[in-house]
């Protein structure tokens, strides 16, 4: 009796602690997608704040839609140098690609932007302007070192 006695007491100090943590709750939009974070204990609003300036700046290097960005200025260019998370992305995105043979392809932005969903002006693209774009989708006209491409 004296076992249940305290396995109760101790639940319940666990969940009166558990229960009693600071919750912060936040709401933000990036990358064309809602996010919302719940994080409990003191430094919670501090951490959500962390999350969101993270979250906007990896928006801000690698969205190809975002004038400035690295990507952006890379498929404006056709070569630059990738520095922080756009390089970290564009590499772990080519290692991807090889290991599913192609399967994913991170060269696909000028195909996909033929349809521009999202764009206002959305579209089924001409074959012959689909084709023109698929060459810029192979890979073996990708050279990549050391985060110039």
């Amino acid at each position: 009796m004296k076992k249940l006695i305290l396995a109760v007491l101790a639940f319940a100090l666990v969940f009166g602690l558990v229960s009693c943590e600071a919750k912060t709750e936040t709401q933000s939009y990036a990358m064309d997608t809602f996010l919302t974070q719940e994080l409990y204990g003191e430094g919670g609003a501090k951490a959500a704040g962390l999350n969101k300036e993270t979250v906007l700046d990896i928006e801000n290097s690698v969205s190809s839609y975002i004038p400035g960005s690295e990507i952006y200025r890379l498929n404006s260019e056709g070569s630059g140098t990738l520095s922080g998370a756009a390089r970290d992305l564009f590499g772990y995105s080519l290692d991807a690609m090889e290991d599913t043979g192609g399967a994913f392809n991170p060269l696909l932005g000028s195909v996909i932007n033929l349809w521009d969903i999202g764009g206002g002006n959305t579209t089924v693209p001409k074959d012959s302007d689909v084709k023109a774009a698929l060459m810029f989708t192979d890979p073996d006209i990708v050279e990549y070192t050391d985060g110039r491409v």
